[in-house]
C-alpha cells in the first residue's frame, strides 16, 4: 500500500478471492467500498462460502475505515451489494442466504435492507421473502437503485436459475422505513443483461437500460433485439414501449448510463463495430450523448481498435459536478479466469463535449479487472476491482484492489510510485514502418531511441493522436520517450518489424 498527495493504491492480498465490487458516494468527499471475498467452499450460494466488508475511504487514505458491522452470521450470510447515501443515512442493499436444517440443506434465500446512522451505527435491518415464482433462483447480484420524487427507494435485482441461461428481475419499491410499498417480477421474456436504472427525460417515467438476451418492445429483429431500454409507467411499473440502441449505438455489454447537467442521456460501455475488410469486431469504448428522442448528438470512440478492451463490469462511467465525464475500463484484455497476461486499466476525462482532457494507462504489472468506478469530489477517480499475477498467485488468489487517482488522473509522485502510470499508448506494438502514440500531453516531444541510446527521431504531440513515419529506420528494438517541459513523464519499448 502506498499513498502520494490525493492519491493512493490500496491491495488487499489474501489467500483468497478477493475483489471490489462496488464503490458508491457517501457523505461529502467519502466514498463507500463493498469488498467481497470468497472461501471457494465449491458450493455457490452457501450460508459460508463469502464474507462482505463495508469500508469507508476519503480523498485522504488516513481518514478510511471499516464499517463496524459483521454480515456473516452463524447460520445466514448478507450479501451487501449496494450502498445509498440519503441526507443523513445510509441504505445498504443486498441479499441473504440462511442454513434451514443444516450445512446440507436447501437454503432459504432473502431479500435485505438495513439503514445506518451517520456513525454507521445500524438502525434497523430487514429480511424479505421472495415471490413464489422466484423460488430456486440464485441470490441476486448487482441491483440497481433509483432515487424517485416520492422520496422512496426502486430497486431492481436480477436473478439466475441454476443450470438455465434463464434471467428474471425483481422490482420493489420501499419506503425509507424499510416497508415494501409495490413489487413487480419481470418475465424471462422481458429480461436480459440489466445495465442501468434511470428516470426518463421529464421523469414521467422509468427507463431500464438492458443488453443481451430480453425482449424490448419494437426491438423485433435479431440485430437490435435485447439493446436498449424498458420504458415502464411510474405508477404500477408497467411496460409502456421500449427504445432501441442497436444498430445506430454500436453499445453492448457491459455500459453503463446517466443523464448529464444538460438533460441529455449519456451511454458508455463496450462497443463494437464490424470490420468488413478484415472480417472481425473492432472493440472501443464508446460514449454517445442521446436527446430526448433518443438520437445522437454527439459520440466519441475511446481506446484503440486493435487492442482488446473492456469496461468495468458493475459501473464504468461517472459524471461529477462539473459535467465532466469519466470512464473506467481495460487495454489488452484477455478473457479468463486466469489470464497468463497483464493488462492497463485506462482512465479517461472528457468534458460535457466529449473532448478528452486526460488519458492515463495504469499497470502493466499484473492483470486487472476493474468492477466499479466513481468520480471523486477532488476532481479524480476511485476505481475498484481485482488483479491477478499469474507469477505470484495461485489459482483462485485474485486481490482486491482500490486506486484512487489525484485530478489529473495519476497514482504517483516523482519521489514514489504506488502503481506503474502511463500516459501515452504507443501502436501498432510490433509495429512495420510507422508507430501512433495516442496522449493528451499536447505540447510534449516524443524521441525515439536506439538500445545504444542514440536519438533516431523527434516529433512534437499536437493532438490526441499522432502518426510517425518509421520507414527510415531499420528493423529492431527501439525506446520512446515523451518528454513535457524537459521532463520525461513516460517511457517504453517499440519494435520495428521492417
Amino acid at each position: 500500500m502506498g499513498n502520494a498527495q490525493n492519491s493512493y493504491e490500496v491491495t488487499f492480498v489474501t489467500k483468497y478471492d478477493d475483489r471490489i465490487n462496488e464503490i458508491t458516494k457517501g457523505y461529502q468527499d467519502e466514498f463507500i467500498v463493498v469488498r467481497y471475498k470468497s472461501y471457494w467452499a465449491g458450493i455457490y450460494d452457501t450460508a459460508d462460502v463469502a464474507r462482505f466488508t463495508l469500508y469507508s475511504f476519503y480523498n485522504d487514505l488516513e481518514d478510511s475505515l471499516c464499517w463496524p458491522i459483521e454480515f456473516y452470521r452463524p447460520d445466514t450470510n448478507i450479501f451487501p451489494q449496494k450502498v445509498y447515501f440519503d441526507s443523513s443515512c445510509y441504505y445498504v442493499f443486498g441479499s441473504a442466504v440462511t442454513n434451514t436444517n443444516g450445512p446440507d440443506s436447501s437454503l432459504t434465500r432473502w431479500e435485505y435492507m438495513a439503514r445506518f446512522d451517520m456513525n454507521k451505527q445500524m438502525v434497523w435491518e430487514k429480511f424479505y421473502t421472495r415471490p413464489g415464482e422466484l423460488t430456486g433462483y440464485n441470490s441476486s447480484g448487482n441491483p440497481k437503485l433509483l432515487k424517485l420524487i416520492s422520496g422512496n427507494l426502486l430497486v431492481l435485482a436480477s436473478m439466475s436459475l441454476s443450470g438455465t441461461p434463464y434471467y428474471r428481475w425483481l422490482m420493489r419499491e420501499y419506503s425509507t422505513d424499510g416497508n415494501i410499498i409495490k413489487e413487480r417480477v419481470f418475465s424471462n421474456y422481458l429480461t436480459g443483461s440489466m445495465q442501468s436504472l434511470t428516470y426518463s427525460f421529464d421523469s414521467t417515467e422509468i427507463l431500464i437500460h438492458n443488453s443481451t438476451g430480453g425482449h424490448i418492445p419494437g426491438c423485433n429483429n435479431l440485430e437490435t433485439a435485447g439493446h436498449g431500454a424498458l420504458i415502464l409507467d411510474t405508477i404500477t411499473y408497467d411496460t409502456v414501449g421500449g427504445v432501441c440502441y442497436l444498430p445506430d449505438i454500436s453499445i453492448h455489454y457491459p455500459y453503463e448510463a446517466k443523464f448529464d447537467h444538460n438533460g441529455h442521456l449519456v451511454l458508455s460501455g463496450m462497443t463494437l463495430i464490424y470490420d468488413f475488410d478484415m472480417h472481425k469486431f473492432d472493440e472501443y469504448i464508446g460514449t454517445y450523448v442521446l436527446n430526448s428522442d433518443f438520437q445522437i448528438i454527439n459520440s466519441l470512440l475511446l481506446t484503440d481498435k486493435d487492442r482488446k478492451t473492456y469496461v468495468g463490469v458493475r459501473e464504468g462511467m461517472d459524471i461529477d459536478d462539473d459535467g465532466n465525464i469519466f470512464v473506467a475500463g481495460e487495454v489488452d484484455w484477455v478473457a479468463a479466469f486466469f489470464p497468463q497476461s497483464y493488462d492497463y486499466i485506462y482512465l479517461a476525462k472528457m468534458d460535457s463535449n466529449l473532448n478528452v482532457l486526460t488519458e492515463r494507462y495504469l499497470g502493466g504489472d499484473s492483470f486487472y479487472a476493474i468492477m466499479t468506478m466513481i468520480a471523486t469530489t477532488d476532481g479524480g477517480m476511485a476505481i475498484g476491482g481485482y488483479k491477478y499475477d499469474y507469477m505470484v498467485n495461485e489459482w483462485g488468489d485474485n486481490d482486491a484492489f482500490l486506486i484512487k487517482t489525484d485530478a489529473s488522473l495519476m497514482v504517483s509522485t516523482p519521489e514514489y510510485s504506488t502503481i506503474p502510470v502511463h500516459s501515452a499508448l504507443v501502436y501498432p506494438n510490433p509495429g512495420s514502418g510507422a508507430m501512433n502514440i495516442r496522449t493528451t500531453e499536447n505540447g510534449s516531444m516524443l524521441r525515439l531511441y536506439n538500445l545504444s541510446g542514440q536519438q533516431l527521431l523527434q516529433t512534437k504531440i499536437v493532438g490526441l493522436i499522432t502518426e510517425i513515419n518509421c520507414h527510415h529506420i531499420p528493423g529492431g528494438v527501439y525506446v520512446w520517450k515523451l518528454f513535457k517541459n524537459n521532463r520525461e513523464i513516460d517511457h517504453g519499448k517499440w519494435i520495428n518489424l521492417e
